[in-house]
């Protein structure tokens, strides 16, 4: 009997991290004009009205007017700009 329980333990799957780069990002908006993203993975396309991003088996599309990225490091990034749309694919 205690084994079966040790056995249903160890079959669960681990969910991932949110500190593990490869899995998951974190995006913050602070009103129309302000984005923060976490493990934004890299960059694709970038212009003053889109800025496209590659996240781990992921794309975020930017839309926007004025788009400006302050400052990126290789785990976060800030936007800033007229932010009229996000599309996660």
């Amino acid at each position: 009997m205690f084994n079966n329980k040790k056995e249903k333990t160890e079959k669960k799957e681990k969910l991932p991290s949110f500190r593990d780069r490869n899995q998951a990002f974190v995006c913050t908006m602070n009103g129309p004009y302000e984005l923060n993203i976490e493990n934004f993975g890299s960059l694709g396309d970038y212009s003053e009205k889109r800025i496209v991003l590659h996240p781990w088996k992921s794309t975020i599309t930017i839309e926007g007017e004025r788009l400006l990225i302050e400052y990126f490091s290789d785990i976060d990034m800030k936007i800033t700009g007229r932010i009229r749309s996000l599309d996660f694919d």
